[in-house]
């Protein structure tokens, strides 16, 4: 049983998470601000800042910056 949990858990570690794409990305940010106009401005206000960043990263920096300040 124990090698059977071990196999189990280095198969898990093993797999890349696929990345999501912009509209999913972008449904979990209007998911978390529940606002589209908010979430616009939020996206326009990265892209001031990293005006190199491809969209997508875009979206992650900001979800990701919300998350964190939500959490404490």
């Amino acid at each position: 049983v124990g090698a059977a949990v071990a196999w189990w858990g280095f198969g898990r570690g093993s797999k890349k998470k696929k990345k999501a794409s912009v509209p999913t990305l972008r449904r979990k940010l209007r998911k978390l601000v529940h606002d589209p106009h908010v979430a616009h401005r939020l996206v326009e206000a990265e892209r001031e800042r990293h005006p190199e960043l491809a969209e997508a990263a875009l979206l992650r920096k900001v979800i990701r910056r919300l998350e964190r300040d939500r959490r404490g």
